[in-house]
């Protein structure tokens, strides 16, 4: 019994954690509608704040989509994309706050990466030198971590000896802290966290990263 109970704990936790997955075919359906078949399918819910941000004016976008047992957000991230808004992830609710996107914003779903419930994408790069004194020099990634607004983690955290970064010159980017634990808690509310991750700064004629990885580890509550 009590091997039966583990593996039915485990099986449970497994799935959770995956990823939902919206399968719509859509023909200039309107974006509330579109919205309510993600809630009805995902179980996520969704927030239009539009009005809120002072978008009085703000037009009910129409759809066209074909998604078949596609993830939530690579699903989500390209309904926004089409309908030209973006997502505020403090509002301070269980759910998913859609917002009016700058026009400055680029593509959400060509710039993200996806794991499980998870959408991660870096938002900023910060390469610092020290004119005075020249040792001291050092690179940052900001990191966004999202997560499906159901899911509610309670801490996330991501072991610097973990990271691997390659450049387009063929080499690697050191870690700075390779022994660090970069740990971020997660207040009620919120569906994104972001972690500033250290590397080493690499040589001037180093121009791009060319691949990230990592090992996220995220403290999430059960079923209730």
């Amino acid at each position: 019994l009590a091997r039966i109970r583990k593996e039915v704990e485990d099986q449970a936790a497994k799935a959770a954690t995956a990823a939902t997955k919206v399968t719509l075919s859509a023909k200039d359906m309107p974006l509330k509608e579109v919205i309510a078949a993600f809630e009805t399918q995902t179980g996520n819910k969704f927030i239009d704040n539009r009005e809120q941000q002072g978008d009085a004016a703000a037009k009910d976008p129409r759809i066209d989509v074909a998604l078949k047992d596609e993830r939530f957000w690579p699903a989500i991230d390209q309904i926004l994309d089409q309908a030209k808004l973006g997502v505020y992830s403090y509002g301070g609710k269980d759910a998913l706050s859609i917002v009016t996107r700058d026009p400055a914003d680029g593509a959400r779903h060509s710039r993200a990466a996806y794991s499980g419930p998870f959408r991660i994408d870096v938002t900023e790069v910060q390469a610092e030198r020290s004119l005075r004194q020249p040792k001291q020099k050092s690179l940052k990634l900001q990191l966004e971590v999202a997560w499906e607004p159901r899911l509610r983690p309670i801490a996330i955290s991501q072991p610097a000896a973990d990271l691997q970064a390659s450049t387009d010159s063929g080499g690697r980017l050191a870690v700075a802290q390779p022994k660090a634990n970069l740990d971020v808690e997660v207040p009620n509310g919120t569906q994104a966290a972001e972690i500033s991750l250290p590397f080493k700064l690499p040589s001037r004629d180093v121009k791009r990263i060319t691949v990230l990885k990592g090992k996220l580890h995220a403290l999430v509550p059960g079923r209730q």
